[in-house]
Order: structure tokens, then sequence, then C-alpha cells
């Protein structure tokens, strides 16, 4: 019997160590071994190389994951079919689990998604990769067609953007890449037929795009501020070019408009480092203050096409020294030239029928100036402050009532105004010494 009793003992005792180690085995529930490191993301919610499925899964994983630098980024495959959430405030989403790991640099890629669009909430100013300071790169999926509202505004350590070469996206909305300020170069795929406003604001890094021949319209403001782009050239399909686009992109050198454009107003006022422009044959309207400040620009080519000079469109372009202004020009806007003061001679074509308030003034380069027959008024400073102006003809007749008559804003210095309106003065040639203020008739 005690033979017995001790053999029943044994025998619990080993069913006892037995469930022990199974419970052991089995304590994270899942019915199987697991594995020794406790990393159970190869195989639940997939993993960085072959792909997270789950944004759960990524965060986990990159929770884990001590802090590194921009240089030595993780490099994570994401493959779902949306972002986890709609907004800078979803807990569930891609953009939280980066925000929430501020200290650990990613590069993304998205390749393997199929979302088709980035989710934005443009009333509460929220978008789930907003501000995202970590993120150094990322992958687009082929399946998105549109990069909407600041999708990737404030991403300040974002380097790279790939398309594939099969990319749908067809916009970059309003502020998409705004502030990017690593950013340092984009080339947009060809399915791309709008820039929108603010799209690339002060991207200050950026020193090329590549600008498919797709694109219709680029949006106000779409590249102001980019201070390191040093070309561009704007593709003959663009029929828009939206206030400001380039302004203050102070290393732009040189700039191509493309045969599509008919007009733009302030798009790259303050382009300070603006040496070269090739304006397309299809403008008809240098607009306002189109290239106000460009204080490199030293000579410019006004095409045919173009039938009007926009208010202060060339405002203070201090080194300009040669303008050729086109047959269809018909009139110069408000300080069109005000302020060129390198300028030192200008050729009026035979169309132009007004010259408007302080259209050359300031100029005071500028020694001599034929007024065409075309021209039937003359406004207030048009030529006021063209100190070294000695030598101005008319060939055509203005009335009294056309040649400006306030004497608070004379259209030339001295007493050129009087001595046409007199009688003997009109049609002819005047001049006058140099800083002098009274002007003679010179015999025909």
């Amino acid at each position: 019997m005690k033979n017995i009793l001790k053999l029943i003992g044994i025998i619990a005792l080993v069913a006892v160590i037995v469930f022990s180690t199974a419970c052991i085995v089995d304590n994270d529930g899942t019915g199987s071994s697991g594995n020794k490191t406790g990393d159970t993301s190869s195989t639940v919610g997939g993993d960085p190389t072959s792909g997270f499925t789950t944004i759960d899964a990524f965060k986990k994983w990159l929770d884990a994951k001590p802090a590194n630098t921009a240089a030595t980024a993780y490099s994570v495959k994401l493959n779902v079919n949306d972002l986890g959430g709609d907004s800078y405030f979803d807990l569930g989403s891609v953009g939280y689990a980066l925000r929430s790991n501020k200290t650990k640099y990613v590069f993304l890629d998205l390749s393997g998604s199929t979302f088709t669009s980035f989710p934005n909430r443009i009333a509460n100013n929220q978008s789930p990769f907003f501000e995202c300071t970590s993120l150094t790169g990322i992958i687009l999926p082929n399946s998105v067609t549109n990069i909407g509202y600041i999708t990737f505004s404030g991403c300040t350590s974002l380097t790279s953007v790939t398309f594939t070469a099969t990319s749908k996206v067809t916009n970059i909305g309003r502020e998409a890449f705004a502030d990017c300020t690593s950013l340092a170069s984009i080339t947009l795929p060809d399915s791309v037929t709008s820039i929108g406003w603010m799209a690339f604001y002060k991207c200050t890094s950026l020193t090329s795009v590549t600008i498919p021949d797709s694109v219709t319209s680029i949006d106000d403001s779409a590249f102001y501020g980019c201070t390191s782009l040093a070309s561009i050239t704007i593709p003959d399909r663009v029929t828009s070019i939206g206030k400001k686009a380039f302004s203050k992109c102070t290393s732009l050198t040189s700039v191509t408009i493309g045969n599509g454009v008919t007009s733009w107003v302030e798009a790259f006022s303050d382009c300070t480092s603006l040496t070269s422009v090739t304006i397309g044959n299809r403008v008809t309207s240098i607009g306002q203050e189109a290239f106000r400040g460009c204080t490199r620009l030293t000579s410019v080519t006004i095409p045919d096409s173009v039938t009007s000079i926009g208010n202060g469109a060339f405002y203070d372009c201090t080194n300009l020294t040669s303008v050729t202004i086109g047959n269809g020009v018909t009139s110069t806007g408000q300080n069109a030239f005000y302020g060129c003061t390198s300028l030192a001679s200008i050729t009026i074509p035979n169309n132009v029928t007004r010259i408007e308030l302080g259209s050359f003034r300031g100029c005071t380069s500028l020694t001599n100036v034929t007024i065409p027959n075309s021209v039937t008024k003359i406004d207030g400073y048009a030529f006021y402050g063209c100190t070294s102006l000695t030598r101005v003809t008319f060939q055509g007749t203005i009335t009294y009532e056309n040649f400006e008559n306030n004497v608070w804003v004379p259209p030339f210095d001295g007493d050129l105004r009087s001595k046409y309106l007199a009688t003997g003065g009109g049609i002819g040639t005047y001049t006058r010494p140099s800083g002098g203020s009274t002007w003679t008739k010179q015999p025909s």
C-alpha cells in the first residue's frame, strides 16, 4: 500500500510540473510557444521589412525602439488601407505614432498601402501627418490621387518625397508641404495638374523642383519664400500663375515662362537674385508688381503679344539697364518702372496711347526719351525725378487737358510741360542742361 501511495504522489508531482511548464510557455495567451525575444510583431501585424499591416503594430514597434538621429532613421514599410484616423488628434493614426516618438526618426515606405487620399479636416486645421517632425522621407502609394490640405505641413525633417512610376496624384493641395524646411528637391509625377495655394510655402532648403508638362495651374504663394530655389521652368500647359507664386525666392536666378501663361500678378516680386527672364509669346499682360524688387534683373524683352504693363510691374528693379517693349503694348501702368535707377534708355512703341502716373519716375540714369505720336495722354510724375533726362522728343500732339496740369504732380522736372503747350511749342525736341530746370525747344 505504501508503494502504491508513493507512486500516486510521484505521478501527481509530474503532472504539476508539466502543467506549470505549459502555463509558462503559453503565457502570451496565444496557444503557441511565441518567440524567444518576446517581440510578436513578426507574426502579429507584420514587421518593418515586409511591412506592418496595422498602425497599432507599427506604434508598438516604434515605442520600443531607442532614440536615433535623422541620419540613422529607421526604415519602415507600412502596408495599410487607411492611416488610422483623419485628424491630428486621433490616437490610432500613423501621425500620432510618429508625433509621440519625436526622438525617433523614420523613413516611411507606403508603396504597399492602398488608401486613395490623405484625410484632412480643413475647418479644424487637422491632418494626420501635420508637424510630424521626425519623418525624414516618404514613398507614396500609387493608389493616392490627392495630397490634400496641410498633409505634410511642418514636417521639418522631411528630405525625400518619392512618387511611384505609376502615380495617380493629380493635385498637390493647399499647404501640402508648407514649412518642410529640410526638403531639398522634388520631382512631381506626370499625373499632377495643379499645385495649390502655399503648397511649398517657405520650403527654405528646396533647390530644385521639376514641374511636369501636365500641370495647368500654379496657385497663389505656391513657392513663396523658397529661398534656395535657383531656377524654374513653367511648362507650356500652365495657363495661370497665382499671386506671389514665387515671391521672395531670393536665390532664383532664371525664370522661363511657358507659352500657355497669359498674365500674372506679383508672381516673382522680391526675387532679388533674378537676372534672366524669358517671357512666353502668349502673355498678354505683365501684371501688377510682376517683378517688383528684382534688384539684379538687368534686361527684359516684352513680346509683341503683351498689351499692358501693370502697376509697379518693374518697381525698384534698380539694376535694369535695358527694356524692350513689344509693339502690342498700349499703356504703361502706374509706377511701372518707378525707381529703375540704372535704366539709361527706353523705346516707347507706337501703339502706346497713355503713359500713366509715375511710369518712369525716379529713373535717374535715363538721358533721353521719345514720345511717339500714338501717345495722347501723359499723367503726373510720368518722368518726374529723372535727374539725368536732358532730351525729350515729342512726335505727336498732347492737349492741355491730357498733359497733367496739376502743379503738385508735374509729369517732368522743370518747365517742359509749359514750354510744350506754349505758342511755338508742340511737336519737336526739347533739351535742358544737366541739372537744369529750363527746357528749350530745338530748331527742327
